[in-house]
This record gives structure tokens, sequence and C-alpha cells, in this order.
């Protein structure tokens, strides 16, 4: 049998056993959760990073994008910014073309005139080819654009007597107009277009018209110290009109 002793450090030897034992279990363990722990910030700082780099890429897209818009607009100002020039450049070019017809067409009015005979003038006889015209019961003389009554010295030239038609306006006729309501005027003469009749009425002047020449033969007299050219008992003011000499019926 065992004595005393021998049990007792029996006893002590399993008691330290046991101690170490439980102390490499513990140990163990703790080493264990260390390493489960750095696995899991591992992982967490790299899906920290990828969201990073994602978050990144984004706002580099955005900013892509952003750039993108404004070259969008800044090409689509340029595009406009051109545009209107072109456009510019067309109306530019399409006044000035509207204006140097106008000027010849105005201009060619002294060119048509200045073959014609002055208003006032007697001649022994109307040009051949005249038609005769009668107006009231009075015969009147027609030919390229220019009247003529019968006086007793000859044919007289003179302006159009109102009522008189013709079917074909004279060559160089204008384009006049008194409000919205356009007329037509050659060689000191007016005309309005009847639809009935099918013909060119001659009218009176109208009052207020703008006219680019008058005839040859006018006369000029001051009234209240202002010029008037008159033509046929009519008084027509000069005056300049986008650099072009005109005359007002007053």
């Amino acid at each position: 049998m065992f004595n005393n002793a021998f049990l007792t450090k029996l006893i002590v030897f399993i008691v330290a056993t046991g101690i170490l034992a439980f102390s490499d279990h513990s140990l163990a363990q703790k080493r264990g959760g260390g390493s489960k722990g750095s696995i899991r910030y591992s992982e967490n700082n790299r899906s920290s990073k990828r969201q990073d780099r994602q978050k990144d890429r984004r706002q580099d897209q955005r900013s892509d994008n952003r750039e993108d818009r404004q070259k969008d607009r800044q090409q689509d100002r340029r595009e406009e910014e051109r545009e209107d020039r072109r456009d510019d450049r067309q109306q530019d070019r399409r006044q000035e073309k509207r204006d140097d017809r106008r000027d010849d067409r105005w201009d060619n009015h002294h060119h048509h005139y200045r073959h014609h005979h002055h208003h006032g003038t007697v001649i022994v006889n109307p040009p051949h080819g005249h038609v005769t015209i009668v107006v009231g019961g009075s015969n009147y003389y027609y030919y390229g654009g220019v009247y003529y009554r019968k006086g007793p010295n000859g044919f007289v030239v003179i302006a159009g007597p109102a009522g008189a038609r013709i079917r074909v306006l004279p060559a160089g006729h204008a384009v006049v107009y008194v409000g919205p309501v356009n007329y037509y005027y050659y060689y000191g003469t007016y005309y309005r277009w009847d639809p009935t009749l099918d013909a060119y009425i001659v009218i009176d002047p109208p009052r207020g018209v703008i006219v680019p020449a008058l005839p040859n033969g006018y006369t000029t007299v001051y009234v209240k110290g202002e010029i008037h050219y008159v033509v046929g008992g009519i008084h027509y003011r000069p005056f300049y009109r986008d650099g072009v000499l005109v005359y007002m019926v007053i």
C-alpha cells in the first residue's frame, strides 16, 4: 500500500499536469482567436479599398461626364454663333441686293426719262405708233408711257388724264406706296390696277406718295422758304431717303 507521502506527491503531479494542460488549451484558443481577427481585419481592409476605388471611379466618371456636358454646351454655343453669323451675313447680302436693285431700278427712271420730251413741250405730231385714248369725250394720244393732247400749235406733252386706261404698264415703271396701298408710276402719271376692267387706270397723284424721279420740264418754286418742284400743277418736295434723292407729292 502507498504511504501518505507518495499519495501527496501523486496528487500534486496530477494537479500540476491538469493546470499545464488547461494553460496550453487557453493559449491555443487565444492564438486561434487572434488569427481569425487578423483575417477579418484583412478582409475588411480589402473591402474598404475596393469601395474607395469604386468611389474614385464614380467620381472620375462624374467628372468626365461633367466635362463632356460642358464641351457639348460649348460646341452647341459655337455652332449657334456660327449659324447666327451665317444668318447675319445672308441677311446683309440680301439687304445689299435689295438696295442695289432698288438703286438700279430708281436710277433707271432717269435713264428711261432722258429720251422723253419735257412736259409742256409742243410737237408737230405724236410719235409714230401711238394709240388714241378717249377720256370724257376728249382725245388723248399715248406712246411709250407719255401722253399728248392736241393744242392750237401742235401736240402738248402732259401727264396722263385721270380715267385713261391702258392694258400694259410702260417699261421702267415704279411701284410706289401710300400706306398699304400700292400704285404704279411713270413719268408724272400714276396708275392703279382695276381687276373688274382688267386694266390700269390713270388716277390723280396720291398725296404723300414718294416717287424716284420727276418728268423733264418741272419748274422750281419756294413756298414758305421750302423748295418745291412743280409739274402740271402738282407740287413735289425733294428730300433724301437712304442717300437717294426722292420726291413727295404734297
